[in-house]
């Protein structure tokens, strides 16, 4: 009995080591579990917040180049407008010439005659104060108007392209910024990811300016070919002559009244609008006699002015010529795509954010982690073993092009009607530009080659050399 009461007391205290050691494993896999989870909070916090501000960025870029498309289709109108007015002077022209004409003509008739060329040269004296306000008074106003409006859209569309990046990226570090967690009571705010350093921030904006400054160029001189071609689509068929010019007469070999008529735009800065009236009378072996009706003629801008055709009318138009603005500055100097943009019209956007260490409360952050233990039985240290002492994230957005295509469920549609104006009546796919305002921006995965030089200058060797795998030869 006496030895069995001994071997009870020698094994005293066993269960309390067991015990001792259950509960210290216990706690560093609580801190573990705690540890991890709060890093994998805080790194998607970060992660949200990069995405959300890269696509603000993006988005805001996409709004500035909806922005410079509307101005430039201000710009077109204008341009179009100042030739739509050329045409209607030198018609009122022509108008007021023929009936001044016919009305001689008609007094040469006796008394239904002597009648019509009394009421025709009245109208004519109409038309021909009329026409002379219009042409000496509102016309030169009017294209005065539109040369200021020009100047002005012109100004704000360089304005937004030097601009834009800053603007893009204010709304980026906006966003950024307002992604906090706000909790407690009183109310406290945890720390909001920022850029990584001075460094790598200044880098990914230049890389952000670049691209912006790159996307599109001004187009001038000889290189407005586009804006020109734009200007001719945009005008009316009475503008461009397809209303102006016809034949009324009894055939080919018969008499009948030849109208010829147009406007023309002329290289890059003179319109010039013509109208003639020729009464074509057959003579037989002695050829045709053509005899001038009415005429009129009206250029703008600058430069050598061109005679049009031979007919004795147009010659009269040619010599009856009204200049209305030599200083007329042409087709506008549109900002428009740039030659590496129309080949790949995407514009991308990067962002680089980080959130400190010390603002993820983890156990090491708040100071409860246990210490190093200088015994051979190792420590129970268990550290964050963040890189740089940081949570960071990179994204990056796309500026893409997309006008809504009939047909393809685009949700863009007027459903209520079955139709919208969003779409192209003949149903083609519409190409890249800046006079159309379909710039849309979406969230994109990061070039590896982008997203490895970025890693190796935030010194990550092993993690950008596994982003370059396969890149590199």
């Amino acid at each position: 009995m006496k030895q069995f009461r001994l071997h009870r007391q020698g094994a005293c205290g066993q269960a309390m080591v067991w015990f001792m050691a259950t509960i210290a494993a216990t706690m560093a896999v609580l801190y573990g579990v705690y540890n991890v989870g709060q890093v994998t909070s805080a790194k998607q916090k970060v992660v949200n917040a990069t995405d959300a501000g890269a696509l603000a960025g993006a988005t805001q870029q996409a709004r500035l180049l909806n922005l410079m498309a509307y101005g430039n289709r201000a710009m077109v109108v204008s341009d179009a407008m100042a030739g739509q007015l050329v045409s209607l002077d030198s018609w009122m022209r022509y108008l007021q010439t023929t009936t001044q004409n016919v009305s001689h003509v008609s007094r040469l008739i006796p008394w239904v005659g002597q009648v019509l060329g009394t009421v025709l040269q009245t109208i004519s004296r109409t038309l021909n104060r009329v026409e002379d306000g219009f042409g000496d008074r509102v016309l030169p106003a009017a294209i005065r108007g539109l040369e200021r409006l020009k100047g002005l859209v012109s100004v704000v569309n360089e304005s937004i392209s030097r601009v834009g990046n800053g603007l893009a990226s204010q709304a980026a570090s906006a966003v950024v910024a307002s992604n906090q967690t706000v909790f407690g009571t009183p109310a406290r705010t945890d720390q909001a990811p920022q850029q990584i350093n001075l460094a790598l921030s200044g880098a990914s904006f230049i890389q952000n300016q670049l691209a912006w400054t790159n996307f599109s160029k001004r187009h001038s001189g000889a290189d407005r070919g586009r804006a020109k071609q734009v200007v001719l689509d945009s005008m009316d068929q009475f503008s461009t002559g397809t209303e102006r010019s016809w034949q009324r007469g009894s055939g080919t070999w018969g008499p009948r009244l030849e109208k010829r008529g147009g406007t023309r735009l002329v290289g890059f800065d003179r319109w010039e609008a013509q109208d003639a009236l020729d009464f074509r009378l057959p003579l037989g072996w002695f050829g045709v006699l053509k005899i001038p009706v009415g005429w009129g003629r009206t250029d703008l801008g600058g430069g050598g002015n061109l005679r049009w055709g031979g007919t004795n009318a147009q010659t009269l138009a040619f010599g009856s010529l009204r200049n209305v603005h030599a200083n007329w500055s042409g087709v506008s100097e549109i900002r428009d795509l740039s030659d590496a943009a129309r080949t790949e019209p995407e514009l991308s956007f990067l962002l680089i954010t980080a959130k400190p260490g010390s603002a993820t409360p983890t156990t090491g952050s708040m100071g409860i982690a246990a210490q190093a233990s200088p015994s051979v039985m190792g420590s129970a240290q268990m550290n964050d073993h963040l890189r740089s002492d940081q949570v960071s994230a990179i994204s990056t957005a796309k500026v893409y092009f997309e006008r809504p295509q009939r047909g393809l469920g685009d949700w863009t549609a007027d459903a209520w009607r079955g139709n919208s104006t969003l779409f192209r009546e003949d149903a083609y796919k519409e190409y890249a530009s800046l006079y159309n305002p379909f710039w849309q921006a979406r969230l994109s995965a990061l070039d590896p080659s982008a997203k490895g030089a970025i890693l190796l200058a935030m010194g990550w060797s092993a993690e950008a050399a596994e982003a370059l795998d396969g890149l590199l030869p």
